[in-house]
């Protein structure tokens, strides 16, 4: 997939809004719902079984959205830059990620004295299993922010953070079935961290 055809995409799905992960849940307000990924919406994990739980966590609700080989693209952040550029976070870059650049965003505000970017890449990958799990546990630990999986087939956006995940679907009926069904798993209020 070109760069021209995701932005195309991208677009037609979410009303030209920038990919700016944390801030779809707003703009989308009616169609997002939260999940935490530990009991009691602990937020970071302090042993290999809660490793496990958040990994567990997400690969159900994932293969419940997506069936095997469901064609996602992963659009991450690279590197901060005061320019308008091309970089990579390395962590992406090791893990296989990052092949394609596909924007910058100027995320300045007027107390900025420079222009600051966030550069965008993304990888168009066949969903499977548990092929993101070293992915979601560098999620989980803090080291990679601002990864999502876009499913242009079907409008969903699935945004892992450390501690859950913000789930974008195409309207408020299909977010509904999903909040009952993963209710146990839901933050105690729709607007928590």
């Amino acid at each position: 997939m070109t760069k021209e055809e995701l932005t195309y995409n991208w677009n037609k799905s979410f009303n030209n809004f920038l990919p700016i992960a944390y801030e779809l849940k707003n703009k989308f307000n009616e169609s997002w719902f939260r999940i935490h990924t530990l009991p009691d919406s602990k937020r970071y994990p302090e042993n290999e079984s809660e490793y496990a739980e958040i990994l567990k966590r997400h690969n159900l609700i994932l293969s419940d959205l997506f069936e095997e080989n469901h064609s996602l693209i992963v659009v991450s952040m690279g590197g901060n830059s005061y320019k308008e550029s091309i970089s990579q976070n390395e962590v992406m870059k090791n893990l296989g990620f990052q092949k394609n650049f596909w924007m910058s965003i100027n995320v300045s505000d007027e107390n900025d004295e420079e222009s600051y970017f966030w550069n965008m890449s993304y990888d168009e990958i066949n969903f499977s299993g548990n092929s993101f799990d070293n992915l979601l546990r560098l999620i989980a630990d803090e080291e990679i922010l601002d990864v999502m999986f876009f499913s242009i087939e079907r409008n969903i956006v699935y945004h892992p953070y450390d501690g859950g995940a913000d789930i974008i679907l195409v309207n408020s009926k299909l977010r509904d079935k999903y909040k009952e069904k993963y209710k146990d798993w839901l933050p105690n209020s729709t607007l928590s961290d």
